[in-house]
């Protein structure tokens, strides 16, 4: 996947006064090796001049989900207010039924064989 930050000029935004005429951006884009295709699209508007300057991706929090940073600013009179952003991308449901079922039936096939030995077992001791 690749990652994107940034600014969009919204259109309308510079003509009315009740449009930012800026939102910052957050973009993830996959590539195939053919293809350039757009998994997600998130803009945002917290105020006037709002952008996503730099952008890192990783395991903030050590749970085994991939984070998104964002850090950028905003205008605030003459200055720019910091602006940073965790983002954490919910798991495809699918994939997560695909991997609980798999799970249960790892389990429940070892239960069976531990079932199994547990009464050859003790049939073996009576016999």
């Amino acid at each position: 996947d690749i990652v994107t930050s940034g600014f969009i000029g919204v259109y309308g935004g510079f003509s009315d006064e009740n449009t930012a005429p800026e939102q910052a951006q957050l973009r993830i884009w996959g590539w195939n090796g053919n293809v350039l295709t757009l998994k997600i699209d998130k803009a945002w508007v917290i105020g006037d001049g709002v952008t996503g300057w730099n952008i890192g991706t990783g395991d903030v929090d050590d749970d085994g989900t991939v984070e998104i940073v964002t850090v950028g600013c905003m205008y605030e009179s003459a200055l720019c207010d910091p602006d940073l952003r965790v983002w954490s991308i919910a798991r495809n449901s699918s994939e997560f039924l695909a991997t609980f079922l798999a799970t249960v039936s790892v389990i429940a096939f070892l239960v069976l064989i531990v079932i199994f030995y547990f009464f050859k077992r003790k049939k073996s001791r009576h016999s």
